[in-house]
């Protein structure tokens, strides 16, 4: 590792849920790796946190091979921005119009979007009967569907299926193959509580109960 970062439960009164996400999201795409660390700063204890990997070429190269050189991109909303969000739709041919909110987070001094913008052209410009052909050479149509369901099984909002925003996309040196990264669950499942609140509400229950936890097991 040449980074990792170290994260402060941010509304998980649980201590669990961005750690369980990596875990699960981990068996089925590149998902980063995380563990639980006691912080201290200058011998003071500041409490339990989640250390957790950054995505970047080292990443790739132990999940892929030392071989590893493709372009690491992140998806990113630019807020107040002409430039919009990283929806996955074909701009046209211009380099520029995508590099606002795909940020090129490897081989930035070759600085290359030729792949990225020809996958885009394809999955947004292909007959639907001609696409199957055409995409999944350029495409880990799998892994797409793997991510996508663990962040609609773990609401994870901030990502592709959520806000259109807040992923990371690899191209591959070997194949031409895009695949996407599980990246940002700092708040995985925070968005079925305001859900669920919601039903509760609807239904004129209340959100606490004195009764056992799990009773209704």
């Amino acid at each position: 590792l040449k980074k990792l970062n170290v994260n402060n439960f941010d509304l998980q009164p649980d201590f669990l849920r961005e750690k369980l996400t990596h875990e699960v999201a981990g068996r089925y795409v590149a998902a980063l790796r995380s563990v639980y660390v006691r912080l201290y700063v200058n011998d003071a204890f500041y409490g339990l946190y989640l250390a957790v990997e950054q995505p970047d070429k080292v990443m790739m190269q132990s999940r892929y091979g030392p071989g590893e050189d493709g372009n690491l991109y992140e998806g990113e909303e630019q807020m107040g921005s002409s430039a919009g969000k990283p929806t996955l739709t074909y701009l046209g041919a211009t380099q520029a119009l995508y590099e606002k909110i795909y940020l090129l987070k490897s081989n930035e001094e070759e600085n290359d979007y030729s792949r990225l913008i020809h996958f885009l052209d394809v999955l947004n410009n292909t007959p639907t009967a001609e696409l199957p052909a055409k995409l999944e050479p350029i495409c880990d149509v799998t892994n797409w569907m793997y991510g996508m369901a663990v962040n609609n099984l773990v609401v994870n909002l901030d990502s592709y299926t959520g806000v259109a925003a807040e992923y990371y996309l690899y191209d591959r040196t070997e194949d031409e193959a895009v695949r996407s990264l599980a990246f940002d669950i700092l708040t995985p499942s925070q968005g079925q509580i305001g859900i669920m609140s919601g039903w509760l509400d609807a239904w004129g229950l209340p959100w606490t109960t004195a009764r056992p936890r799990m009773e209704w097991m």
